[in-house]
């Protein structure tokens, strides 16, 4: 029997040419060998074809769509295909991806895009016996959502040994964001899920810092740096309610806290307090109120370490009931002048002035002031001896109180 030897020289078996050179030769190699077998009687001798030397399977590309893409945001899609032997090298055949974005030879679609519109191409996959597959794409870049912002700027204090949680807040992107801790840690016992809660049991005191990023479905994202305090006397504010205040009248309340060594800078951190009021730093809440209504606010007590606690709480000023002080008139004269200037008290301090039963004398009138005064409009001679007249006045402020008295 006649032995032959094969050499192939000068091949280059890393390119797709030098391993398609490749496959041609073994398959070339095993038929010369099992006719030569055949031939010389050793049919015994020849199996069934290598498992890797069978036909391949037609090669297909299984990627059916392509999701969406948006201006300015990062893109990346991995296509997938089967069949053949080995892996594939993908390239496009028509068409381009949208502008800033390419296909990899690894089936890869990335970028950043930066315009709008509808982009159609045509892929090629090849495996490396040399079958391919081509399937056509459309690839849509729409506007980009707001940026994701994370809007959590403060965390409150945790207790060692308590439980804990405190929800993370982001805005903008599709509305839907992961969480991760991009840098820095958590104190031990706590953790931060894909829904941004942070929740568990710390059990080590001390301040921690570290880097939250928030990444929406549309693929932008933001971050933020946190810090979480671990105590062990936490600062809390203990006042829950406030006394009312009056009109014109001076109030005076103390705020009050415990915990972290008990003493306390105070500040208001939201709303105001009644016009006329102000906190001083030691948690004192005093004036002259100047408005009625009521008003509520956020304080604040920060320990000297650093600890604080927040509470809202309100107060109501109220006014003071609206008196007339005249108790009777002085009797007048026929065709004498007459002067007499009513007065009030309580309310805001400004006054109306009405008739609200009966009328005055004939030849007086009462102005509408804020000093009321009754005279008379003219001189006139009474054509009939002088008498008594029943009437009623009212007095009306700002805060809408009011006060009748009868007079004759």
């Amino acid at each position: 029997m006649v032995q032959h030897r094969w050499e192939a020289v000068g091949l280059p078996d890393q390119s797709r040419r030098g391993r398609r050179f490749w496959y041609l030769i073994r398959s070339l190699y095993y038929t010369m060998a099992v006719t030569m077998l055949a031939g010389c009687g050793f049919t015994d001798l020849v199996g069934p074809h290598d498992e890797d030397d069978k036909d391949s399977d037609p090669v297909s590309v299984v990627t059916e769509r392509l999701p969406v893409a948006r201006v300015g945001v990062e893109y990346e899609k991995q296509l997938s295909a089967e069949g053949g032997q080995g892996g594939y090298t993908w390239s496009i055949v028509e068409g381009a991806a949208p502008e800033g974005m390419e296909l990899t030879d690894r089936g890869v679609i990335h970028g950043t895009p930066v315009n709008l519109g509808d982009a159609m191409f045509t892929v090629r996959a090849e495996s490396e016996d040399g079958l391919t597959a081509d399937r056509s794409f459309t690839l849509s870049v729409e506007e980009a959502p707001s940026p994701v912002t994370v809007v959590t700027e403060e965390l409150p204090d945790a207790t060692r040994g308590e439980p804990y949680r405190a929800a993370l807040a982001a805005d903008g992107g599709d509305g839907t964001w992961t969480w991760f801790v991009l840098d820095g840690g958590l104190p031990e016992g706590l953790s931060l899920s894909d829904g941004g809660v942070i929740e568990g049991t710390p059990t080590a005191g001390g301040e921690f810092t570290f880097l939250v990023k928030a990444r929406a479905g549309t693929g932008q994202y933001g971050t933020r740096e946190l810090t979480l305090r671990v105590v062990d006397d936490p600062v809390v504010v203990t006042t829950e309610t406030l006394p009312s205040g009056t009109l014109g009248v001076p109030y005076q309340a103390q705020l009050e806290a415990e915990g972290a060594g008990g003493a306390y800078d105070w500040a208001i951190v939201e709303g105001a307090l009644p016009a006329g009021l102000s906190l001083n730093g030691d948690g004192v809440i005093q004036g002259l109120p100047s408005q009625s209504g009521e008003s509520d606010f956020w304080v604040r007590a920060t320990a000297s370490d650093g600890q604080a606690d927040e509470r809202r709480l309100e107060i109501s000023i109220t006014a003071l009931p609206v008196v007339i002080n005249a108790a009777s008139l002085p009797l007048g004269q026929v065709g004498v002048d007459y002067d007499v200037a009513l007065t009030a008290q309580g309310g805001d301090g400004a006054f109306v002035w009405s008739l609200s039963e009966g009328s005055l004398p004939v030849g007086s009138r009462s102005p509408m002031t804020a000093s009321s005064r009754v005279f008379p409009s003219r001189r006139r001679r009474a054509s009939s001896p002088s008498g008594s007249r029943a009437e009623t006045a009212r007095s009306r402020n700002g805060s809408s109180r009011s006060r009748s008295r009868s007079w004759a």
